[in-house]
């Protein structure tokens, strides 16, 4: 039985689901506690793969996007990241890895700073900042990954201020809503804000861009920023320990500075300060600035509870002192959000459905595989129409366990000796998921048959080793009238014409190559490796009895199927030169 693949697009993004994969669980060093929301990855060389999270079970599941060399990486705050041994993975293979934690020897309490004036470019380029900014890091990553993932609801207020000189409200708006995808604020890609610079003239105002989790992970944040382990002990309240960065001595841009705050016993991220450094803008002018708190979740997700951006509001005037514009301050604008995670209860009566729609073909005979039974775990079971097209619409999307399992169930599978299709959905209120569940045209299908049958058997041969391999494969069942008495499974034989080099050829007087296979325990067989466009004859066979012989022609896109019969037949006779 061959395990196959589906084919997911979510809107008009397809996606490759029949991909190498690992699956997994993360656990503490006992093997037994689970790590809710690690930080799993792939990682290949210099290569590290965007992150997601475990299941509060520790479960996780990852694609490579190729076949390759790859290993595991897990993260989580307070413990030392662990990898597996490397993997080398082929087309649609699966490995089941399990990583251990074992708690950090040292908290960062015991983290002491000291005076360092070396521009570090990477943070994890010196013992201390590597120290804290693996932590960091981590959180960041949870943070990004909860907003890919879409499965925590937030309630979401947002307010926008405008202030004059002195700080003193002038107005303000106010936005509530509830959102699946973040607390209200994203940044501009990483990229772009390294060539066009964080604080930007747009029209006659100027624009400024806070980083997110996103941006302050990138290779091209950590590339042009400088960094360094701080400390502060306020006068009311814990130390805290943050880790510093600062734009490059090279950057000419509007760039962005600031520090992201750890609670030292914890080692969990608190929140992120900024401010803006602005190349030749007057110093004595006030500057943007702002915050971000994080926080997390039992279920191990990190999200933005608070986010605050004050900017003032400037205009150029007439005339420079050498090369620094002369600008004057009107007023500020100020837009903050907060966020609140919302219970199951909270959303379930507003939350609109989740709608999974899709067809199920048979790429074999590029028919529809009509009247088909399609279960999606935890919603219920549908059948497909004539056309093959099947939909679901789940009123209640986030009281279906995520990742939930589609799975299609056709007789046409059955017939082929195939497992039914399955694919893992996470199923996300508003959204509509096409997914096509398809059995691959014979190129693909011969991959996946032959090697499973190959393996399941164990008892495949061939009765010349100068018989050409081919794309043709034919699969069917076998009739014995008289399987009871017999002990062995039946054989199925094909055999064609071949000419001394080994070709296929119309003329069957040069000599005869065959090829067998045994049929399994449901009497099933699969003959793979056949020439196609050549006259085949298929018999089957058990002991000394041989069934009827069935001529075929078998194509590179038809899959051949035949039945065949064994009977109280003659017993087969002796080739004349065996005694």
């Amino acid at each position: 039985m061959v395990g196959l693949c589906a084919a997911l697009s979510v809107g008009a993004r397809p996606r490759d689901v029949c991909a190498q994969q690992f699956f997994g669980r993360v656990t503490e060093a006992d093997g037994r506690t689970a790590v809710p929301g690690a930080v799993v990855s792939l990682v290949q060389g210099a290569t590290r793969l965007s992150p997601l999270l475990t299941r509060e079970d520790g479960t996780f599941g990852l694609r490579a996007p190729a076949a390759g060399t790859w290993r595991v990486r897990a993260d989580a705050i307070g413990f030392p990241s662990q990898q597996s041994p490397p993997y080398t993975l082929g087309p649609r293979d699966t490995v089941t890895v399990e990583l251990r934690l074992a708690p950090r020897a040292q908290s960062l309490d015991a983290v002491r700073v000291v005076a360092e004036s070396r521009c570090r470019t990477h943070p994890d380029s010196g013992e201390r900042t590597a120290r804290l900014w693996q932590d960091i890091r981590t959180a960041l990553d949870a943070s990004a990954a909860t907003e890919r993932e879409r499965r925590t609801p937030l309630e979401l207020v947002v307010r926008d201020h405008r202030l004059d000189i002195s700080g003193a409200r002038i107005g303000s708006n106010t936005i509530r809503l509830r959102s699946w995808t973040g607390a209200g604020f994203l940044s501009a890609a990483p990229e772009e804000l390294t060539d066009k610079g964080y604080v930007r003239q747009v029209g006659d105002s100027v624009a400024y861009f806070a980083p997110d989790a996103a941006v302050l992970t990138s290779p091209s944040f950590l590339a042009t920023h400088c960094f360094r382990v701080t400390e502060r002990k306020p006068l009311f309240g814990a130390r805290e320990v943050g880790l510093a960065f600062a734009p490059t001595s090279d950057r000419t841009l509007g760039d962005v500075q600031g520090t992201l705050w750890v609670d030292p016993a914890t080692s969990a991220l608190k929140r992120l300060e900024i401010g803006y450094v602005v190349p030749g803008r007057t110093s004595s002018l006030p500057n943007a600035s702002g915050q971000v708190h994080y926080a997390r979740l039992p279920n191990g997700r990190w999200f933005v509870t608070y986010w605050v951006l004050r900017m003032p509001v400037v205009r150029e005037l007439p005339g420079r002192v050498g090369d620094v514009a002369m600008v004057s301050m009107s007023s500020w604008r100020e837009r903050e959000g907060e966020a609140r995670a919302l219970s199951l209860r909270d959303v379930a009566a507003i939350a609109p459905p989740a709608i999974v729609i899709g067809r199920a073909i048979d790429s074999t005979t590029g028919l529809p595989l009509a009247e088909s039974a399609i279960r999606l775990a935890g919603v219920g079971e549908v059948q497909t129409d004539g056309n093959g097209r099947y939909i679901f619409a789940v009123s209640d999307p986030l009281n279906v366990p995520a990742p939930s399992l589609l799975v299609l169930s056709a007789a046409r599978l059955r017939a082929l000796g195939l497992e039914p299709i399955s694919r893992e959905l996470v199923l996300i209120p508003g959204d509509t998921l096409k997914v096509d569940l398809a059995i691959p045209p014979v190129a693909a299908l011969g991959s996946q048959l032959c090697p499973a049958v190959a393996d399941s058997l164990a008892r495949t041969a061939d009765r010349t080793s100068s018989a050409p391999a081919g794309r043709g494969i034919v699969v069917g069942l076998v009739h014995d009238d008289d399987a009871s008495s017999r002990a062995q499974p039946a054989r199925v034989v094909a055999t064609w014409a071949v000419d001394e080099a080994g070709d296929p050829t119309s003329e069957p007087t040069i000599r005869t190559a065959h090829r067998l296979v045994f049929t399994d325990a449901t009497h099933r067989y699969a003959l793979c490796g056949l020439p196609v466009n050549v006259p085949l004859t298929l018999r089957a066979e058990s002991g000394e009895v041989r069934g009827k012989a069935v001529e075929v022609t078998l194509t590179e896109r038809r899959l051949g199927e035949e039945v065949l019969t064994i009977g109280p037949i003659t017993p087969r006779k002796p080739p004349r030169d065996e005694p």
